[in-house]
């Protein structure tokens, strides 16, 4: 082989040689760009998810105050009705006593 064949050969070996190395690079920059957007995909899965079990936990939250509410207003309405109940029959009570007393010629 003679010197020029020998300088081509190199010229185009160094030529493949950065061919390969250009097209590696761009393999490498499509591949992490692809991690990239799967990576921003999949955080945005986890904040979605997220968001989604806070709007859960405050429904469910806000649905046991609610009913605890209504609970403990239908508890008091109970407790007064009784009292007006146990205060009607003491005065009731007392009504006839009186009466009684009255029929009998007591003084009360």
């Amino acid at each position: 082989m003679t010197h020029k064949t020998n300088m081509n050969n190199q010229h185009n070996d160094k030529n493949i040689a950065e061919g390969i190395k250009n097209t590696a690079g761009a393999a490498f920059h499509t591949v992490h760009s692809a991690l990239e957007v799967t990576e921003d995909a999949a955080m945005s899965a986890v904040d979605a998810t997220a968001n989604a079990v806070d709007g859960v936990t405050d429904a469910t939250m806000n649905a046991a105050h609610k009913a605890s509410n209504v609970a403990m207003n239908a508890a008091d309405k109970a407790s007064d009705a009784a009292m007006n109940v146990a205060h009607r029959a003491s005065n009731m009570v007392s009504d006839m006593t009186d009466n009684k007393n009255d029929r009998s010629g007591k003084k009360h």
